[in-house]
């Protein structure tokens, strides 16, 4: 695969992306300061789900976008966006507005256009190797309760790039945080970056670590690992303040009572105004970057938040493992640039999960490809056990599922077919009694 075309796929999502999302207004009312359109969604034009991502999108309508303003809320249940700061006359009932959302792709797409970071992209993804890699030595006894696949996984994070594939149930973000907890322990001077496409997947990671952290005995590695950002879920740190960043507790505690008291989104006027205080709120969660990436050795982070950073992380001391989880959902050429951040790579998720959003569909082809897709050299280790149900259910469950798909199916080749691939699936992924709590 081409540079030029990892690049050109980008931009031409990118250029897609600046056309907008169509919606046709269904309603439209004022409450307050604010202006509330009910919006559906159009056939055969470009359109998404009205969900919370759209918050912040720049919104336009009229034949010479003589009315624009910004999506400020977004109530899901109602199909409602809250607009503020709205100019220029309404838009009436079936008239289309389109929304601009923020954009993201740019800080990666100008990573790919610096030659010598595009080159390491490229290395990662020939399987360039490392000229020596750490030796495997037995995982210390607090981790016998690993399985065998699970072990398999903790080491494979010595190799230049590797991948943990977990299907639902089979523990993968316990491994990944062993896999973070175990680094930290045997390489004194190890310095890590946890990262993923979201924020619950970050978050769920490092406290995963910090967990495993206890086990081990060694609390004391415990506030080496830091969190930054501004739209982690606050709750989450309760008891673990020592994950974040000086400072950061008290604004992220003073978050947290602001979450504690939301209003409904019936209320309108309320709700904005509540959600004004929040927004202030975040902007307080900042801390300094460039001398927190100096010094911590698990900096935990979204891959959005790594690509605008990505010079400061690299200005910093050298990063020795750079571990993505939910990996799945990261497309190829974001999964690469994260890669070069440090020696070693590891990705963690189930490619038969979410998959990366990709909206341009000449740029599928290449977007919607992720890292389980293209590092073909890398170590693989599939998780194979799973605990989330006991065996009796997964038996019902996997008949059912034959069932139904087999009933979907022309021709007793391919019912054939499925039930065949079905059974080497089960084989590959015994099931097991759920572990005690």
């Amino acid at each position: 695969m081409r540079i030029s075309d990892i690049k050109a796929a980008l931009e031409a999502e990118r250029d897609h992306c600046k056309t907008g999302i169509a919606f046709r207004v269904s309603a439209i009312r004022r409450e307050g300061a604010t202006v509330v359109v009910a919006v559906d969604t159009i056939k055969g034009r470009r359109s998404t789900a009205i969900d919370e991502t759209l918050e912040g999108s720049r919104v336009v309508w009229g034949d010479n976008f003589e009315g624009h303003g910004k999506v400020f809320v977004v109530s899901p249940d109602t199909g409602e966006l809250i607009l503020d700061y709205a100019y220029g006359p309404l838009p009436g009932v079936d008239q289309v507005i389109r929304l601009f959302p923020r954009d993201f792709l740019t800080p990666l797409i100008d990573l790919w256009f610096d030659p010598g970071r595009a080159r390491k992209a490229n290395d990662l993804l020939k399987g360039q190797r490392l000229a020596k890699t750490p030796a495997e030595k037995p995982l210390p006894t607090a981790m016998e309760t690993l399985r065998e696949r699970q072990v398999q996984a903790v080491q494979a994070a010595l190799q230049r790039s590797a991948l943990i594939i977990g299907p639902p149930g089979t523990g993968k973000t316990f491994t990944v945080g062993a896999t973070l907890a175990h680094l930290l322990c045997r390489f004194p001077n190890a310095r890590l970056i946890l990262t993923g496409p979201t924020n619950v997947a970050v978050d769920t990671a490092l406290i995963a670590a910090d967990e495993w952290l206890l086990r081990l005995g060694r609390p004391d590695l415990r506030s080496m690992m830091k969190r930054v950002g501004s739209r982690f879920d606050t709750r989450k740190y309760a008891g673990r303040d020592h994950l974040l960043a000086p400072g950061l507790y008290e604004a992220a505690l003073k978050l947290s009572l602001l979450e504690d008291e939301e209003p409904p989104k019936t209320n309108i006027e309320r709700y904005v105004a509540w959600k004004k205080r929040v927004d202030e709120a975040c902007g307080a969660l900042k801390v300094d970057f460039v001398a927190l990436a100096q010094d911590t050795r698990v900096l935990a982070l979204t891959t959005t938040s790594a690509f605008l950073h990505f010079d400061a992380l690299q200005a910093a001391k050298a990063w020795h493992v750079v571990v993505c989880d939910e990996a799945s959902q990261v497309t190829m050429p974001a999964a690469l640039m994260v890669g070069t951040l440090a020696a070693q790579a590891v990705f963690a998720g189930d490619p038969n999960q979410l998959a990366p959003v990709v909206q341009c569909k000449a740029a599928i082809p290449i977007l919607s490809q992720t890292a389980f897709d293209v590092l073909t050299q890398a170590r693989t280790v599939r998780l194979n056990e799973q605990s989330r149900m006991a065996p009796g259910i997964c038996d019902v469950t996997l008949a059912r599922f034959l069932r139904r798909q087999s009933n979907c199916l022309p021709g007793g080749f391919a019912r054939h077919a499925l039930a065949s691939r079905a059974v080497a699936v089960v084989r590959e992924w015994p099931s097991r009694a759920p572990d005690p709590v």
